[in-house]
């Protein structure tokens, strides 16, 4: 029963998850197309307001109120009240209303070939009383045509009913307004609700069409990675073009949340390659445009931080970035180098940071095609030769989505980090680079979200990071059981009461940590790595 429940909730929380995933989607297409959805909004409203202005036909209404009554043959009025007489009046009039020789007269009266109007009677129960409504496009003729109608009835009826006459009880006179006012607002609000309508389904179809990875529970429907952590979007101040910031953990620009994910990163990293006797590590993903570089320097900065002799080596050979990402000088030469004989690495490390621990190999000038290149003994006996000189080597590689480079790169490391931007890369090409890179047998490590933004509903970068502290949470299934490097997929399976009860928690330490980091009482996350 106990388990049954479990499985029921787990459902729940799926279904839930889906939603807010679709929600979430939807929230950033919106941020990306909403002068698009404003478009066809004002264009909803607009077209709406145009075709009621083209179509719209006033329509004017003249009455008169009467009681009918029949003449005597002394030729005085008698007033039949009566149930019968009313019933007979009530059965005649309209009959006579109705009757092409009565619209003949009325028409040959006014000098018309037919009755530009609606004539209607209402009629009150049981009753001589009746109401003559005439409906027309213009005022004028309605007012003429139920004159005529009044003046021309007892002619015609008395070939029906006999002698009658109207007694006039009331009359509205020549309609001054229309009786059908033109709803403009009303209709503009209706096409700016088709519209939206119609923008809401376009940003489905584009959050839908997307197939992307939002966040990391998607990612474990699919393969069996072990998340190594996120790592959210960093937000800088507007300023001009000229200065561009360097996304670091050691530039106070970037904030300490980028500082606080990249630790977190380090601690998993650290405790699994220390585990494995790993200390060749290549950071990879599954197209351009992911940020596996920022991930590659800030780890690496990371961990030289806390005290470890690290190498980063820029292997991205066609597209070498990690000097630029690092705010170094365009460097003399680079890895191209050494590989050919033309350098030593000797001469082109470059220290990083006050204490030293860092040395950086950038990658030189680009290469149309460094297939060959990667693959030679050469670079195979650079790698060896680095990672002989500290205790962690840093690899960035090119991209594994469409190219070998990164195959080539891995045959010569021990582990990869596989770095995976929000919303970015389509899932069959993350799939197709994790199953490129695993082929080389080399222990997959995990991956990396990067770029995480909170999604509307909630969902995503967790509560951020921030004073010491960090963390990120999912939860979901795995569609295909892809057992690379060993790990199965993550995720906490702990009750509902629990995790919010640990929230609550990690709040609270939040607000502690702040209060006494206020008061000078506890150093930072950075106080204490600098000090180691």
């Amino acid at each position: 029963m106990e388990n049954e429940q479990t499985m029921n909730r787990a459902d729940r929380e799926d279904d839930l998850l889906r939603v807010s995933i679709i929600v979430d989607g939807m929230w950033k297409a919106f941020r990306r197309f909403w002068w698009l959805v404003a478009i066809l909004i004002v264009l909803g409203a607009g077209i709406s307001y145009g075709y009621t202005r083209l179509t719209y036909t006033p329509t004017y209404e003249a009455s008169s109120t009467f009681v009918v009554t029949r003449k005597t043959t002394t030729g005085s009025s008698s007033d039949y009240y009566n149930s019968i007489m009313a019933k007979q009046l009530s059965e005649s009039f309209q009959y006579v209303l109705d009757s092409s020789v009565l619209r003949q007269v009325v028409a040959e009266s006014l000098g018309m070939n037919g009755i530009p109007a609606t004539i209607t009677v209402d009629k009150v129960t049981d009753t001589a009383l009746f109401t003559i409504r005439v409906k027309a496009a213009d005022p004028q003729t309605a007012y003429d045509v139920l004159q005529a109608v009044k003046e021309n009835y007892p002619t015609v009826a008395e070939f029906v009913i006999g002698s009658t006459q109207l007694d006039l009880l009331s009359e509205t006179g020549v309609p001054t307004e229309p009786l059908n006012q033109p709803e403009y607002l009303n209709h503009m609000l209706m096409g700016a609700l088709i519209g939206l309508l119609i923008g809401l389904l376009f940003l489905f179809l584009v959050s839908s069409g997307r197939q992307t990875i939002s966040r990391s529970s998607q990612l474990e429907e699919y393969v069996s990675l072990t998340s190594l952590g996120e790592v959210p979007k960093v937000q800088f101040k507007k300023r001009s073009s000229a200065h561009k910031p360097l996304v670091l953990m050691d530039q106070n620009e970037s904030g300490n949340s980028l500082g606080e994910a990249m630790r977190s990163i380090r601690t998993k990293l650290v405790r699994q390659t220390d585990a494995k006797g790993i200390k060749k590590i290549m950071i990879t993903s599954a197209s351009a445009g992911e940020g596996k570089t920022t991930i590659s320097v800030n780890l690496a900065i990371s961990m030289s931080r806390k005290g470890k002799k690290v190498i980063l080596i820029d292997a991205d050979l066609r597209s070498p970035a990690v000097a630029k990402a690092m705010g170094l000088e365009a460097p003399e030469g680079g890895t191209i180098d050494v590989i050919k004989g033309e350098r030593s690495y000797e001469d082109l490390l470059i220290p990083y940071g006050k204490h030293g621990r860092l040395r950086i190999l950038p990658g030189g000038k680009a290469v149309g095609n460094p297939t060959s290149l990667l693959g030679s003994e050469a670079f195979a006996k650079l790698i060896n030769d680095l990672a002989a000189e500290a205790d962690y080597l840093i690899i960035d590689a090119a991209p594994c989505g469409m190219l070998s480079d990164a195959s080539l790169i891995a045959q010569q490391a021990e582990g990869v980090a596989f770095v995976i931007r929000q919303d970015y890369s389509r899932i069959n090409q993350i799939l197709a680079g994790v199953e490129t890179i695993a082929d080389t047998g080399i222990t997959m490590l995990g991956y990396i979200m990067n770029y995480m933004e909170s999604g509307i509903t909630g969902y995503g970068y967790g509560y951020g990071y921030g004073y010491g502290y960090g963390y990120g949470y999912g939860y979901g299934r795995r569609k295909y059981g892809y057992g690379y490097g060993g790990y199965g997929g993550y995720g906490y399976g702990e009750k509902e009461a629990v995790q919010e009860q640990r929230d609550e928690e990690l709040k609270r330490q939040l607000r502690e940590a702040k209060l006494a980091q206020e008061r000078g009482e506890v150093k930072t996350a950075d106080e204490e790595e600098e000090e180691d």
